[in-house]
């Protein structure tokens, strides 16, 4: 198939053409993008042309939103293995190693497209326009198909920027932290750890780990290894110690704030004392005596404990912030009680954990948690209500959680390592936000089943989209207000100086939105929208012109940006 002329100096012309495919299945005009462009490159016998573009054509130049498309470009002079890798297409469209691609545009913009041809001696790349339009089938003509839902910008909500994100750092192995887990952190937007599994058993200054009395190895965990991790991030790690508060010994608590202030420098940024006090069978009992000695302490007998290790942190750290309790749930008698006593005083905060306790049948029940009486709205609004009932002077105390996923736990959901995590994690931290939490604390990082992480580092759905998220210029987060008939859609945005990003999580099963984001929202610039609904193994980010529709299939997510 291949026809060669010799002309001098031994170089090769290529005559033979190829065609690549990209049509646009939607009526309309043909738009063709010529390109002759000789390119060549030097061979040991002269020099040898690349492969040219001859034309780029789009059948149409725009399409409606939700057509398919299909399109061709002309090549000419190829040798060899031919690849072909097209860049820009509008989501939820892939690229693959074809001379024809179809997509169904699902995000009104206009897209400038790249195709690369490649050969065996190089490449050529062209690009051209596709302009996705709003469908004419809605309400009005210009707005694409689905129900439609109005954003409207509302108040300031929230102003910690990307330190609202923080992450349970269960690692993979003693000192992964420093390694592929590490690795993975760096790779997201996640620069508050909560750092420890295991360390009511753990005497982490003599790195010994304790069960029924006996020290049976190290702890599962390495402070040293962390400090150099968080040694080397920029900006500087927040991160917060566990104590552990089993053992019931104040001592030991100054003990250990010494060894992490005068012996490895490395102050936490918060001081947690004990977790799930409430669930606690040795109580009172020192590590050695474990295989004998029981107990369970009451809500006073946790507050009482409290105030000793405040007393005792503060005596090596004066203005140490204490975060008094991760409580097993929102509805925790110790959580007011702990507010009513003389503790309150060196609190700088409490935690609660979230996990959702209904066992779900499949993706509409998981996420219909979101809407629901076990939603983060509901357990954030409540623990506000009981701290403020019991103290009205701590009614602004900040409030952690300090574990979230879905549920029911200790066994997690099936749907935690798959997509439909993505949706409920990204509705809560909507949620979260419009509720004044602090912090919201995801479990967990790794080496679990509710994990970002695999064991060998590779990111589970959650774990990939959290990677896309560190692309987001966080800073002053708004709440958006949902107006329509359709439930279960969360939306704020993040305002960075100039910089905007819009997130909206569709978690209805069933309605495919017809999204209106207003006239404000830099429409008409240059920007880009990530979008993903669990295809592919990744989020689909493209370049745009900025519009104000947008069509949101259910199931899905989508960031706009305007950067």
């Amino acid at each position: 198939m291949r026809g060669r002329t010799e002309v001098p100096g031994s170089s090769r012309k290529r005559t033979v053409a190829l065609a690549l495919v990209l049509v646009l299945v939607v009526t309309g005009a043909i738009a063709w993008n010529v390109s002759l462009r000789p390119v060549t490159t030097e061979t040991g016998g002269g020099r040898v042309d690349l492969p040219l573009i001859q034309g780029l054509d789009w059948s149409p130049s725009s399409l409606e939103i939700n057509n398919t498309t299909t399109g061709e470009v002309i090549v000419a002079d190829a040798i060899g293995t031919v690849a072909y890798n097209w860049s820009g297409l509008p989501a939820p469209c892939v690229s693959n190693d074809s001379a024809t691609v179809e997509c169904s545009p699902q995000v009104v913009g206009t897209y400038n497209v790249t195709v690369t041809v490649s050969d065996a001696l190089g490449s050529v790349s062209d690009t051209s326009p596709v302009t996705v339009l709003p469908s004419a089938g809605g309400v009005s003509s210009d707005r694409p198909p689905g129900t439609h839902v109005h954003l409207e910008p509302g108040s300031l909500i929230d102003s910690a920027g990307a330190s609202f994100f923080g992450v349970v750092a269960q690692t993979n192995c003693y000192n992964c932290i420093e390694g592929g887990d590490g690795t993975y952190l760096n790779e997201t937007p996640y620069s508050d750890i909560r750092y420890g599994q295991g360390g009511d058993q753990c005497d982490v200054v003599n790195n010994s780990y304790y069960e029924d009395g006996k020290i049976v190895g190290t702890c599962p965990f390495s402070i040293p290894a962390l400090k150099q991790w968080c040694d080397s991030t920029s900006p500087h790690c927040d991160w917060y110690v566990g104590l552990p508060g089993e053992i019931n010994d104040p001592g030991y608590a100054a003990y250990e704030a010494r060894w992490l202030v005068d012996t490895l420098d490395f102050a936490p940024t918060y001081w947690s004392i004990g977790n799930e006090p409430e669930s606690y069978t040795y109580w009172n009992c020192p590590w050695a005596t474990w295989a004998t000695c029981k107990g369970t302490p009451t809500a006073s007998e946790w507050a009482a404990e409290v105030l000793a290790y405040a007393k005792a942190i503060r005596s090596v750290v004066p203005d140490a912030k204490i975060i008094g309790i991760q409580a097993v749930g929102s509805y925790s008698t110790f959580i007011p009680a702990l507010a009513a006593s003389p503790a309150a005083k060196y609190l700088y905060a409490i935690a609660f954990h979230d996990y959702p306790p209904p066992t779900v049948a499949g993706t509409a029940d998981y996420l219909s948690l979101l809407d629901s009486q076990y939603s983060a709205t509901t357990e954030i609004d409540h623990v506000r209500a009981e701290i403020t009932a019991a103290n009205a002077s701590l009614a602004n105390l900040p409030i952690f959680i300090g574990e979230f996923n879905g549920g029911p736990c200790p066994t997690p959901s099936p749907l935690d390592q798959e997509f439909p995590d993505v949706l409920m994690y990204m509705g809560t931290v909507v949620q979260a936000l419009r509720a004044n939490l602090t912090e919201l604390d995801y479990f967990a990082l790794a080496n679990d089943g509710f994990s970002l992480v695999g064991t060998n580092y590779a990111p589970y759905p959650t774990g990939v989209w959290m990677k896309e998220m560190n692309h987001v210029r966080f800073g002053d987060a708004y709440n958006f207000t949902v107006t329509g008939s359709v439930g279960n859609i969360w939306a704020v945005e993040w305002v960075d100086g100039p910089s905007d990003t819009l997130m909206v999580v569709n978690a209805n099963v069933t309605q495919q939105l017809s999204l209106n984001v207003g006239s404000d929202f830099s429409v008409g610039s240059t920007g880009t929208t990530v979008f993903w609904n669990g295809t592919g193994a990744a989020p689909v980010a493209t370049s745009v012109t900025l519009g104000q529709y947008y069509a949101v299939p259910p199931e899905s997510i989508l960031l706009v940006e305007n950067y």
